[in-house]
């Protein structure tokens, strides 16, 4: 898996299959072009200033940053997380080429815990109980009912409501649920009824979320995917008897 990246200037489309359409959406999208028909994206280009003596000259761009000394509180404060990381991770693949052996783990896990040490800043959670701290480290559900504004749901099944959808962004899917009420109220077609305009309404409004996904500048595309709730003869029955 080198040679790609290192071709393309550091591009890569990362999926579980290269047979699905996520993975060529994502792939084509390398090769969108701007309103004058040009390549969004530059591969392994230069650039060159042409000096009045003929001659080509390379440009060089000086960037200008504040200098701190060491220990200094305004080093953490500018330390940029995700350049570090891009950083580290490409010297770890270097050493692995030339040296795989467990030297390598062992200086990384080092190195890894050193800038947590210089730059990291540990700071108690808030006291919060076991539910609110889920919210922080579980990946995004997001609930949708008539009575309240969108909210964010904890991941488990007490968030499954008749009368609500839920959006789980799981980065590759996003599926929306849509509870027993819910699929009862579409499958019967009150969202074609102007009485039920606020229904329609709420149909739409995680689908629309779901596309606005798509249009963050995430590479991967995903896959919006419905589920319904499952039916039994008891709730149809108890639906007819309405």
């Amino acid at each position: 898996m080198k040679s790609p990246p290192n071709s393309t200037n550091g591009v890569i489309v990362l999926h579980d299959s290269f047979a699905t359409s996520i993975f060529w959406r994502g792939f084509l999208r390398i090769l969108d072009k701007d309103e004058k028909d040009f390549l969004e994206m530059g591969f392994s280009a230069t650039f060159d200033v042409q000096h009045s003596s003929g001659q080509q000259r390379p440009r060089v761009t000086t960037v200008a940053r504040n200098c701190a000394e060491t220990g200094s509180s305004r080093t953490a404060a500018s330390f940029d997380e995700g350049a570090t990381a891009a950083l580290i991770a490409r010297i770890a693949v270097f050493k692995g080429e030339i040296n795989d052996s467990p030297d390598v783990l062992y200086w990384l896990d080092r190195m890894l815990i050193r800038l947590c040490q210089k730059f990291a800043d540990y700071r108690k959670l808030n006291e919060e109980d076991v539910n609110n701290s889920l919210m922080t480290i579980q990946l995004t559900l997001v609930l949708y009912t008539f009575d309240v504004p969108l909210q964010p749901a904890l991941l488990d099944s007490v968030s499954i409501k008749a009368d609500a959808l839920l959006l789980w962004d799981a980065f590759f899917h996003i599926l929306i649920f849509h509870g027993k009420t819910v699929t009862q109220w579409r499958k019967v077609g009150h969202r074609d009824q102007e009485v039920y305009e606020n229904f329609k309404e709420l149909l739409e409004a995680p689908v629309t979320d779901a596309l606005l996904y798509g249009h963050s500048g995430r590479f991967a595309l995903e896959q919006t995917i419905p589920i319904d709730a499952v039916l039994t003869k008891k709730d149809a029955r108890d639906w007819d008897s309405l």
